[in-house]
């Protein structure tokens, strides 16, 4: 446990990015899915959002001093907890994992469902705690002990960090899976792990 203070101002995706956005995005395919795009590398994500810029700065839809990114796992948990409107709740939005959370248990797969079918947090966020595992844009490695103020890891280990949870795990039996404290390294990919979109300010 360690003291963590944010100075930047970000704004940070009201869902996981989607199939729908992620097929408007790459021009793959023409689905309007709302299921959240999995099955994505660190390093597909990141060229997700690369794509998306260029999009987003010749549209118009950003202004040119803006940029969408990964979240900070800084970030991330920030928004995870709801924020400056944090009500302390153990899961993201609630004390009661049903409320907030796509788990095996509720939803009868290990797969991930459509965003929004359950409550949003503090912050209006969803699917925060289950679902789909999300990137962030930190690599893998120890927390510091110090307090820290805008921390990142930038130092490359071939692995990165994922948040959130997922359904694939059965919450009775490793329910700490959807505390927004957990946190896990993974080198690859599979169909648990999608990624949620943040905008800063470059």
């Amino acid at each position: 446990a360690h003291n963590v203070t944010l100075t930047k101002d970000y704004l940070i995706g009201e869902t996981e990015v989607t199939q729908a956005l992620w097929n408007a995005v790459t021009g793959r395919s023409t689905s309007k899915s709302t299921l959240p795009q999995t099955s994505v590398t660190w390093e597909d994500a990141h060229a997700f959002v690369d794509r998306l810029n260029e999009i987003a700065h010749a549209q118009g839809i950003i202004a040119p001093s803006q940029s969408f990114c990964l979240p900070t796992e800084a970030q991330w948990e920030y928004a995870a907890k709801g924020g400056n409107k944090s009500k302390g709740y153990r899961y993201s939005g609630s004390n009661d994992i049903n409320d907030v959370a796509v788990t095996r248990e509720n939803s009868g797969s290990d797969h991930p469902s459509n965003v929004k079918t359950k409550r949003p947090n503090e912050l209006g966020l969803y699917d925060m705690s289950g679902n789909a595992y999300e990137w962030v844009d930190d690599y893998a490695g120890s927390y510091s002990a110090e307090d820290q103020v805008d921390p990142q890891n930038t130092t490359p280990s071939g692995r990165y960090v994922k948040r959130g949870g997922s359904n694939y795990h059965r919450f009775g039996n490793e329910s700490y899976l959807f505390t927004t404290t957990g946190r896990y390294f993974y080198g690859s990919t599979d169909w648990t792990i999608g990624f949620r979109l943040a905008l800063v300010n470059k």
